[in-house]
Formats: C-alpha cells, sequence, structure tokens
C-alpha cells in the first residue's frame, strides 16, 4: 500500500498557489476552443504601445481571458511613466482627485458647458513638456485596460475636454480605477 503524507495547512496553501501559477501560465500558452491561439508577448506589446494597428483578435480575446488580461495590465505597468493606483478610499467629490510625487489629476465640470468636463494633469518641474505622457491607460475594476490619447502639455499641465457621453468618465468616477500615464 502506497502511503501520502498530508500536507501541512501552511504547505497546502502554498501548493495551490503553485498550482495555480502553472494553470495559469498553461492557459496562456495553450487556446482554449473557440479562443485565439498563442498570444505572443511581441503581439501584446504592439497592440499597448499602438504600433501594431487594430487588432479585433486581440481585443476579443483580452476581453474573455483573465490572465491574458493581467499578463497585459503588468505590461502596461511596466510601460507607465507615472502609475496612480486605485484610491484606497471613497473621494466625497464626484471625481476622486488623485495624486503622486510629481503629478496630480483631476476633473472638473466645463463652466461653459455642463455636459462638458476637463481633465486637468498638472506635473511638477522636472519634466520638459515634449517628454510629458500623450497617452493616459485607465484599469477598471475588470482589469480591462482602456487607451486614451492626450494632448500635449503647456506649461507643465495638460487638459483634455471631455463630453460628457465619455467612456473615460466613469472609469476616471470610479475610485477603484487605475491610471496610468505613458
Amino acid at each position: 500500500m502506497v502511503e501520502f503524507e498530508i500536507p501541512s495547512p501552511s504547505a497546502r496553501r502554498r501548493l495551490q498557489a503553485a498550482f495555480a501559477a502553472r494553470s495559469g501560465a498553461g492557459d496562456l500558452l495553450q487556446h482554449a476552443p473557440g479562443a485565439a491561439a498563442g498570444i505572443a508577448a511581441s503581439r501584446l506589446y504592439r497592440h499597448a504601445t499602438a504600433r501594431g494597428g487594430d487588432d479585433p483578435e486581440l481585443t476579443q480575446a483580452l476581453r474573455e481571458n483573465l490572465m491574458l488580461r493581467r499578463a497585459y495590465v503588468r505590461l502596461e505597468r511596466s510601460l507607465a511613466r507615472l502609475r496612480m493606483p486605485a484610491l484606497r478610499a471613497a473621494s466625497s467629490g464626484d471625481f476622486p482627485a488623485r495624486r503622486i510625487p510629481g503629478c496630480r489629476l483631476r476633473v472638473e465640470r466645463s463652466a461653459a458647458d455642463s455636459a462638458q468636463y476637463y481633465l486637468v494633469i498638472e506635473f511638477e518641474d522636472g519634466l520638459d513638456d515634449a517628454s510629458r505622457p500623450d497617452t493616459m491607460v485607465l484599469v477598471d475594476r475588470d482589469e480591462q485596460c482602456h487607451r486614451f490619447a492626450l494632448p500635449a502639455a503647456r506649461r507643465g499641465v495638460i487638459q483634455h475636454l471631455i463630453d460628457g457621453a465619455s467612456a473615460m468618465l466613469p472609469l476616471l468616477r470610479d475610485p477603484q480605477t487605475e491610471v496610468m500615464l505613458r
């Protein structure tokens, strides 16, 4: 008879974590029926840097595969110049102000048109306007990435007019949205 030693609770947790990690890696390397086959890291990079153009198959795979989405979010984080993680507490205002060393982000309603808003990103000294970020990536609660082009900075400030129907507004309103600038 073969006898097995039952692992301790801490060893069991380590084994479960190792199994989950290996299983997740397998999900990335092997495709499920009907899913996109073998997404290469170079393809994710082209998509993240917008050098590959529109890739509907990859977009669909990212929508459906949580492990692939997580790998993509890690890639976006590595490319970001500035990263504002999800907020820990709710804000008293409609849009939570976000601040990290060197940068502050806020959303204000337009005084001229109540259906429009201004996204204001202020940078502290140290970066010239030419090297300021030109893309904002928002990561929602489902770890979906949403990319938005930003206008050029002037005197250390980016101001972007947003229509009230923009997909950007609900994401910026949610304190759990992670903001990355690159």
